[in-house]
């Protein structure tokens, strides 16, 4: 499908009626992409090699990774996703690599998208983000940070006119700020990063190589 219209308009995102779906926002995303051609930080030598090279994480289950070193980022990876699947849907008990695989050969934009969802838990764990709405938003803002997609800037902007409204609290914003911070100081591209062939090493360790120092205790924090 073409993409050819950018059809949202800012009072889209203020108006109860006219509330953009997630079909229209992630249109809008593709759309400003091919539109004004911006330069991702995510089209990178990572990205370029990964696809040469025909690489895809290993999926390891989570009776393996529960086995990992206390505090190992697969251990606490398992955990999350355990605890994800009590309180969400059941299929958070796999894996995201296996949840969405990659298989080659497959498109730069394609293996982006992919990517960036197999990550997407580890990330919260290394920013220390919850899977509330609030701690959602947090990692909505460090992928900001990071200019990892225009996706993010979307919901972003959907969120700050909710907060105009009345209908969002200030956490949603104090959320989404702190993630932009840390988006800025870390590594770029952290959603690109091999993570899974690192599950051993601790997340104090893995936080420390990315710069990523997260706070604790906020409603959005994990821990």
């Amino acid at each position: 499908m073409e993409h050819e219209q950018l059809n949202l308009k800012v009072v889209d995102f203020f108006i109860r009626e006219s509330k953009p779906s997630l079909k229209e926002l992630i249109h809008e995303a593709v759309a400003i992409d091919k539109k004004v051609k911006i330069k991702r930080m995510n089209a990178l030598d990572a990205v370029r090699r990964d696809m040469e090279e025909e690489w895809s994480p290993p999926i390891v289950p989570i009776e393996q990774l529960l086995m990992m070193p206390e505090r190992s980022l697969g251990r606490e990876y398992a955990l999350y996703l355990l605890k994800m699947n009590q309180d969400q849907e059941p299929i958070h008990s796999m894996p995201s690599s296996a949840r969405f695989e990659i298989k080659h050969p497959i498109k730069k934009e394609a293996y982006i998208r992919d990517r960036i969802r197999q990550t997407h838990d580890i990330i919260h764990i290394l920013t220390n983000f919850n899977t509330s709405q609030q701690g959602e938003m947090g990692i909505q803002g460090f992928y900001i940070g990071q200019k990892t997609t225009l996706l993010s800037l979307l919901f972003a902007i959907q969120n700050v006119a909710e907060y105009f409204s009345g209908e969002r609290c200030d956490g949603y914003i104090r959320a989404m700020v702190e993630g932009i911070n840390l988006g800025l100081k870390a590594k770029k591209n952290c959603a690109f990063v091999r993570h899974e062939e690192s599950f051993e090493k601790s997340v104090e360790l893995a936080r420390e190589e990315l710069n990523i120092t997260p706070t604790h205790g906020n409603a959005w924090n994990i821990t």
